[in-house]
């Protein structure tokens, strides 16, 4: 017996499924700051990970404490990195403003020949971590913070 082409389709299965998608996160290139003295709290790798969804690249300054954590966290998550370390022997005391500079303007003429938009994700820190933060909002980057709810999802 041929079917029965009056009979209603069920279409609600394909329009379920393509509303089920996930959006793919926009690429973009990150630059990490925060500070030495850094520990962790509960959910802090979980809000750095969303916070790095879709980043192609991320830049750290090399130092303890959340340096090295987010470059666990890029690591975990197969994500490549560059490390800009201060250059303490060369610059002393102006090393680490200095360092912030240059890791920015590497990090922006990254951004600018992959065409890719460039964030600022900060963690808890003191004045070098606030030096990073007033560089990248003079120089007009996207600034978020770890443990800001806006930018953590409610969670």
């Amino acid at each position: 017996m041929p079917p029965d082409d009056t009979a209603p389709k069920d279409r609600g299965a394909s329009r379920n499924k393509r509303t089920r998608k996930t959006r793919k996160p926009t690429p973009f290139i990150a630059v990490v700051t925060g500070g030495r003295e850094f520990t962790e709290e509960k959910r802090d790798r979980a809000r750095l990970r969303r916070h790095l969804e879709g980043a192609v690249l991320v830049f750290d300054g090399g130092a303890r404490g959340f340096d090295g954590f987010a470059r666990e966290v890029a690591k975990a998550a197969k994500l490549s990195r560059c490390t800009v370390p201060a250059l303490w022997s060369l610059q002393k005391s102006s090393a680490g403003p200095r360092r912030n500079a240059r890791m920015l303007t590497f990090a922006q003429l990254t951004a600018e020949e992959l065409g890719l938009p460039l964030r600022l994700i900060s963690g808890p820190g003191g004045k070098g971590t606030k030096n990073m933060r007033r560089l990248a909002e003079q120089r007009g980057v996207e600034v978020r913070h770890l443990r800001d709810p806006q930018w953590d999802g409610g969670r």
